[in-house]
């Protein structure tokens, strides 16, 4: 706009002196007091001056115009990527609430711990994780060798050991052992599975605030 301005002000003050100039130049009988020559005078100077004007003020405003759009759609492209980041903020707060809900089942162990029924939670985490980790690369930073996919793929081998141990305590091929009560210790396992768990989650959650201020920041500039 400042680079406009400036030739809009070189084009005005160049229109004046050639016009000015060639009136003089043609007409110069020195300063009249006749009040039909001053007459004269600003007729010829509007006759000449008035069309440069217009033709100025018309190429202003079709500047102006072309820059209000711009703008405009600047503004409209800026909210409806924020509306984007917002749409894929949710799906990802979802998507983790919903792998969060299937580790605590995997992981909490309740009084019934001789049923084997606590199996199959494990199973599920195991399957989920290893299916999020192939699938939800456009949600999440999890490509290969990356942070995410490190603590993700340690908490996935994690789960394969833990669903063994419980295997092996609960007899599973050996029914008779079940009747049996049988007392162990599984806090070195449990709460290695915990801290795995809530590094992944904690690293997740994390990143979902990180877009979040992302966004906003770039829907600021």
């Amino acid at each position: 706009m400042n680079r406009m301005s400036k030739t809009v002000g070189i084009v005005i003050a160049m229109s004046i002196a050639l016009t000015v100039g060639a009136y003089f130049l043609i007409f110069n009988q020195g300063i009249s007091h006749s009040t039909q020559d001053w007459a004269n005078f600003g007729g010829y100077i509007g006759g000449i001056l008035a069309p440069v004007f217009t033709v100025l003020n018309i190429a202003v405003f079709i500047r102006l115009t072309n820059a209000i759009d711009k703008s405009d759609e600047r503004r409209k492209n800026k909210e409806l990527d924020y509306q984007k980041s917002l749409i894929v903020t949710q799906i990802r707060q979802e998507e983790l609430n919903t792998l969060t809900n299937i580790l605590n089942k995997a992981l909490l162990l309740e009084a019934n711990l001789m049923s084997s029924n606590i199996i199959t939670p494990i199973v599920a985490a195991d399957v989920y994780i290893e299916s999020f980790m192939r699938t939800k690369h456009s949600l999440f930073p999890i490509e290969e060798n990356s942070e995410l996919f490190n603590k993700m793929l340690r908490l996935h081998k994690l789960l394969i050991n833990y669903n063994k141990y419980m295997t092996d305590f609960l007899a599973i091929n050996n029914p008779q052992a079940l009747s049996q009560p049988q007392v162990f210790d599984y806090n070195t396992e449990i709460l290695e599975l915990l801290d795995c768990k809530s590094e992944v989650l904690s690293f997740m959650q994390q990143y979902i605030i990180q877009e979040i201020e992302v966004a906003k920041n770039r829907n600021l500039l």
